[in-house]
This record gives C-alpha cells, sequence and structure tokens, in this order.
C-alpha cells in the first residue's frame, strides 16, 4: 500500500485519501469502466472476499497467470480479474472461519500503476494484504 497505509494519524490518513483519490482520477482513463465504477462506486468496505482464485491459461504456447476475487455485500456481488500476473503477495491472517463463509471483510484498496503494470493492494479487517501486480484488471458483476 502506498496511501493507505496502517499506523498513521488520523490526520495524515484524511491527506492520504485525497492524494489516492487524485491518483486514481488521472489513472483511471486506462481502466475499464466496470473497473472504475466497481471500486469508487461499490462501497468495497466491509465487503465479503468470498474467494481468492489462481488459474493458468496458456495463451499464444505461453502460460498466463490470472487472479479472481470475489467479492459481495448485501447490494452486490462481483470478481476483480486479475490478468497476466507477475506477482502475488497474500499474507493471510489465520483465523477460525467456518462461523463465516468467507475469506475476510475488505477493509480499503488501492489500484495504482506503476509503467505498465497495475498494482491492485486491498487490506482486510482481520489483517489479510494482498497485493497483486498484472497487466489487466476486470470486473464482472455476479448480481446486482
Amino acid at each position: 500500500m502506498k496511501y493507505f497505509i496502517n499506523g498513521i494519524s488520523d490526520e495524515q490518513w484524511g491527506k492520504n485519501m485525497i492524494a489516492y483519490w487524485h491518483e486514481f482520477d488521472r489513472i483511471s482513463h486506462r481502466l475499464p469502466k466496470g473497473v472504475v465504477n466497481a471500486f469508487k462506486n461499490r462501497f468495497l468496505h466491509d465487503s465479503e472476499i468470498v474467494s481468492i482464485d489462481i488459474f493458468n491459461r496458456l495463451q499464444n504456447k505461453k502460460s498466463a497467470k490470472i487472479v479472481q476475487v470475489k467479492i459481495s455485500n448485501d447490494s452486490y456481488s462481483g470478481i476483480f480479474s486479475h490478468e497476466h500476473v507477475f506477482e502475488l503477495t497474500y499474507n493471510y491472517a489465520i483465523r477460525d472461519s467456518h462461523d463465516y463463509g468467507y475469506l475476510c471483510e475488505y477493509k480499503y484498496g488501492e489500484i495504482l500503476i506503476e509503467g505498465d503494470m497495475w498494482i491492485h493492494s486491498f487490506t482486510c479487517l482481520d489483517s489479510t494484504e494482498v497485493v497483486i501486480k498484472c497487466k489487466k484488471i476486470i470486473w464482472e458483476d455476479t448480481h446486482s
């Protein structure tokens, strides 16, 4: 995470939030509209991360990794699909999940770009942290 960093003061958090959304607005024209709408308008905070799935797809005789993050709340559900994944960092907070039926609750996240690589980072309420570096991000509504 570059902007939403645990442990910073409330004042710095406010400044970072303004700076992040300014940066997101600056780069959002390079993302599919579905990703922009889901990220800005879906109120992801407290949504359930249902699953994180990793796939291997053969394209042009080359292996391409895909990471799908399924997320839902009372109003919607959908999938962030990350294509041509180059790096996945996943620090999972082990807890007794049998009572919940989902991996964790989404706290906050960032989508940034570095060169031609998208970086989607998010943190959950239980301290789970995920960073996905990829060539493309897609959002698919699975119900409204």
